[in-house]
């Protein structure tokens, strides 16, 4: 709920609500194997290249992070 609320911050355009439905340690992001690569080589986050990610390693620390990483990749990809 964490990751959902912080990516409505950071990318209002954005829709990540779908994740508050899935259950486990991973959930699958929707984000496509371009935008995984472009979060690995840029930023430092890991995805699996389906878009699966472990919202388990999600904290409070890092989740800001995440998010604004996350919406800076979406929005450099959206134009």
């Amino acid at each position: 709920d964490s990751f959902v609320t912080g990516m409505a911050a950071a990318a209002p355009d954005f829709d990540f609500s779908f994740i508050r439905e899935q259950r486990g340690m991973f959930s699958n992001s929707g984000l496509t194997p371009l935008q995984v690569d472009q979060l690995r080589n840029d930023y430092a986050i890991y995805i699996v290249g389906n878009g699966r990610m472990n919202v388990a390693g999600m904290t409070e620390a890092n989740l800001p992070r995440i998010c604004e990483s996350i919406a800076a990749v979406l929005e450099s990809l959206a134009k």
